[in-house]
């Protein structure tokens, strides 16, 4: 789900590889702009990647379960293994 609670929480793996696709593609797509004279096409290939890679950062991965914090935590307390 797409919450702007989740911009800090883990993002999925398929979401981070999508996001860096659209950024790759974005920015190859923006160079052969530049070369080619096209500058509005490249502007435009080039924030739409940065939009991209920066909106799948709002997907949560479910299924991660965060890091306990053990730094205020005494030996008895620590979990057992």
């Amino acid at each position: 789900m797409i919450k702007w609670s989740n911009y800090w929480k883990p993002t999925t793996k398929t979401m981070r590889a999508v996001g860096d696709t659209l950024l790759g593609v974005g920015t190859l797509a923006s160079s052969y702009g530049i070369m080619e004279g096209e500058k509005d096409i490249a502007m435009l290939c080039l924030g739409s990647g940065v939009v991209g890679k920066f909106l799948t950062n709002f997907t949560k991965d479910e299924g991660r379960i965060p890091p306990a914090d053990t730094d205020n935590m005494s030996d008895d307390n620590l979990p057992q293994s």
